[in-house]
């Protein structure tokens, strides 16, 4: 397991895509 700041930072990236995707 990585940095827990990292994968925060990581997941939100995908995450706000995903979503804006889905909207």
């Amino acid at each position: 397991m990585h940095s827990p700041t990292s994968s925060l930072k990581i997941e939100a990236l995908p995450h706000e895509h995903s979503e804006r995707q889905i909207k």
